[in-house]
């Protein structure tokens, strides 16, 4: 085994027990609360800017950069207290095991769906990787298309996200790292 492959192993291992620590619910309701606290920021970003300067005044180049913060870290916290109320609410029946086993599983993903993002936005970058770390690694081709093609097949049953994800031009979201 590689050192890279012993680093992702170690990062997917991670996932599994932070998946595993909260439980499905709550990956899926920090998973979800990244995904709507990003669209919601940017979607939300023109409209509350201009309301932001109306009342509190411009604080110069800065603050389109400060209300999107205040809107991710809003969104955030709503969505994450809600997911804490359904957690606690399956937590007293007898689903709180398979919650913890499930959410092992979704942790896991999720730390090789972000690996595999940071790798694509590396690609997109034009970062180049060292290929004597890449060549007979297992489990770096395995997670660095994840991403790409994960939002490819999303795209493809969700018609509006295509749209959303050509809209602030991700470039090709079904290229994958060569």
């Amino acid at each position: 085994m590689k050192a890279l492959d012993i680093l992702l192993l170690v990062i997917l291992i991670w996932g599994a027990y932070s998946g595993f620590k909260k439980g499905f619910i709550a990956e899926v309701f920090s998973l979800g609360a990244f995904l709507l606290a990003t669209i919601g920021s940017v979607k939300l970003l023109n409209q509350l800017t201009s309301l932001f300067k109306k009342w509190y005044g411009s604080l110069g180049d800065f603050t389109p950069y400060i209300v999107f913060v205040l809107i991710f870290i809003t969104i955030v916290i709503l969505v994450t207290l809600i997911g804490k109320l359904f957690r606690n609410l399956v937590n007293m029946t007898i689903l709180g095991g398979l919650d913890k086993l499930m959410g092992a599983i979704l942790g896991i993903f999720k730390w090789a769906f972000f690996v595999s993002t940071f790798l694509w936005l590396a690609n997109l970058l034009h970062v180049n990787l060292v290929h004597s770390y890449l060549v007979d690694t297992f489990f770096f081709p395995l997670i660095k298309s994840l991403a790409p093609r994960f939002l490819g097949w999303l795209a493809d049953w969700i018609p509006v996200l295509q749209g959303w994800i050509e809209g602030i031009q991700l470039i090709d979201y079904k290229r994958v790292l060569v």
